[in-house]
């Protein structure tokens, strides 16, 4: 008993105090924070970048697309209280909860659906804002934010959860959105433009500036 309330450390019990608010509402009331997440990408996605005149160090651009991970993961994250839920834990003082999202592979991979049509409709948004530009590899770091948080939920969710494997897989986490945005910036880095007055693959996106000769 004593070694089963070791394993939950400050981590895990923070993790799951979090879920544990999430889960609160009921489901159909659960559906409001995604929703309104969604329109604040969205309201996001039509600022102007030919409003941003400074051209940004890589480490911004690094920075600004790694943001998609967070925008999208959040998303993912806000999708999970929608799906059925199971009794997982029981009331103890050891930081467990009494239930938690059935976050099953079926599950995991509509959450993934769902984040990943968003992340195209947000891509196409993008494209008809001046000073935007619709980029791939800002899809994949939202795909990848959005996996990372899900396999956090999932462990989390596990009666055999420690500390150390949470932090192992945050970490794991953090490489991954890392990569993915370390991607998306070097093709910003590398490419040029597709269109007059659009900006590079980036967000917020800058636009280019010409130098003219009298």
């Amino acid at each position: 008993m004593g070694e089963a309330v070791d394993r939950v450390g400050p981590w895990l019990r923070g993790v799951r105090w979090v879920g544990g608010i999430l889960l609160r509402p009921s489901r159909a009331l659960a559906l409001l924070p995604p929703l309104a997440w969604a329109a604040a990408i969205w309201l996001a996605s039509a600022y102007s970048g030919n409003l941003v005149t400074v051209r940004p160090t890589p480490l911004l651009k690094f920075l600004g697309n790694g943001v998609h991970a967070f925008e999208f993961g959040l998303l993912a994250l806000l999708c999970v209280p929608v799906i059925p839920r199971r009794a997982a834990f029981k009331p103890r003082t050891d930081g467990r909860l009494r239930e938690w999202a059935n976050l099953r592979l079926a599950e995991a991979l509509g959450i993934l659906l769902v984040v990943l049509l968003y992340a195209i409709v947000d891509e196409a948004h993008q494209a008809l804002v001046p000073g935007r530009v619709a980029s791939l590899y800002d899809v994949l770091t939202d795909v990848v934010g959005a996996a990372c948080v899900l396999s956090v939920v999932s462990l989390a969710g596990r009666s055999h959860a420690t500390d150390r494997a949470l932090l192992k897989r945050l970490g794991l986490c953090l490489v991954a959105c890392g990569l993915a945005a370390g991607l998306s910036t070097f093709v910003d880095l590398s490419s040029k433009p597709s269109r007059e007055g659009f900006g590079e693959l980036c967000w917020p996106e800058v636009r280019r500036t010409r130098s003219y000769t009298r």
